[in-house]
């Protein structure tokens, strides 16, 4: 033990110079409790609902009430019959589905249709609404039906979501320590004073790790279909085209924590930092209708948030690209300025 505390002494002073060192230490534990802590609410409450009202009656009105009395229900969107109803669910806009034939004051049985892609939000919300189911013949009742998933199998539900997940890993890790490597070996010198402008060094860097990616999709694809049973309902090359801006603004990302750190120890501390949230926060493992608002905001300015909803959508649902514009425009939005942005912090590092 001789030299233990002057070792202790030494080290004190090290951290005490580095300012980073007591902020991953003592600010980030407190950052990811309050994130985690909030994050992690498997109840699930407030769900988008589509009615389909054909009695129209004060009965029906009741009945549509006490649902929404239950918490589990919200209702969205007023539907004209139920194949109208069931689209909402498909484009995944409502979760629940709640249609109401024209004679319910005299047989009042209603149907509830639910989203079994998410196959714990549709078993916890199946439970709730059989409660409703009364043996009273003159109480109103309804049969729950699950779409998608009717078996309620966990893997429909997680598969989809771990290639997002892979994906994302694999992107953000490669592009984190491609520019740490270049100061460490020395080599960012002579690639600064090469003619090479800083969007072309940006995309240069990012080219070869997308192609990359993109042949991991296939790859993984069929691995799920020949392991889980997991098949693709919608089109795959529409699938492909819109994991294409994901990557790309996955690997800007992983780019930008290359050029703010200055090792690849701390690349990597930022990696698991911006991982950890942005799994938890995707929808990836819990539903994000029940999260704070501030929450909520914070996963919506996430790729791997609208990316989980295009593969869900499409491998699940078989949803096109016609009722997924919306998240594949702010992907795009994002790689275009995540890219930009690493470009000029890029710019401001190297004057």
């Amino acid at each position: 033990m001789k030299g233990f505390w002057a070792i202790v002494f030494k080290e004190w002073i090290h951290i005490r110079r580095d300012p980073s060192i007591l902020f991953f230490a003592l600010v980030i534990p407190c950052i990811q409790i309050t994130i985690l802590g909030f994050a992690f609410d498997f109840d699930v409450r407030h769900l988008a609902t589509a009615v389909a009202d054909h009695s129209r009656s004060r009965e029906s009105r009741e009945y549509i009430q006490s649902l929404q009395n239950t918490q589990y229900v919200k209702v969205t969107h007023y539907a004209s019959g139920g194949e109208e109803a069931s689209n909402l669910i498909r484009s995944g806009k409502c979760r629940i589905a709640v249609i109401i034939p024209p004679d319910f004051e005299r047989n009042p049985k209603a149907l509830i249709l639910l989203d079994g892609s998410d196959a714990q939000v549709a078993s916890r919300a199946s439970a709730a609404l059989r409660g409703k189911i009364t043996v009273d013949p003159n109480s109103p009742s309804a049969t729950v039906r699950i779409l998608y998933n009717p078996g309620g199998e966990t893997r429909m539900f997680t598969i989809p979501g771990l290639i997002g997940v892979i994906l994302q890993i694999c992107t953000v890790v490669l592009t984190s320590l491609s520019l740490v490597k270049e100061k460490e070996n020395g080599t960012m010198e002579q690639m600064m004073v090469t003619p090479v402008g800083k969007f072309g060094l940006m995309l240069g860097k990012m080219t070869p790790y997308a192609v990359m990616a993109m042949l991991d999709l296939p790859i993984i694809l069929f691995a799920a279909r020949l392991l889980f049973n997991i098949t693709v309902k919608g089109s795959f090359l529409e699938l492909v085209f819109m994991t294409i801006p994901f990557v790309l603004a996955t690997l800007a990302l992983g780019l930008l924590i290359s050029i703010m750190a200055n090792n690849q120890g701390q690349a990597l501390q930022m990696v698991v930092i911006l991982l950890i949230p942005s799994i938890l926060l995707s929808g990836f493992i819990f539903p994000l209708d029940n999260v704070p608002a501030p929450l909520y905001i914070i996963s919506q300015i996430m790729p791997t948030t609208h990316y989980m909803q295009i593969l869900r959508s499409v491998i699940i649902r078989g949803v096109s690209l016609q009722d997924l514009w919306t998240p594949t425009l702010i992907l795009w939005l994002m790689a275009a300025a995540l890219t930009v942005l690493a470009a000029k912090k890029f710019s401001k590092s190297v004057s």
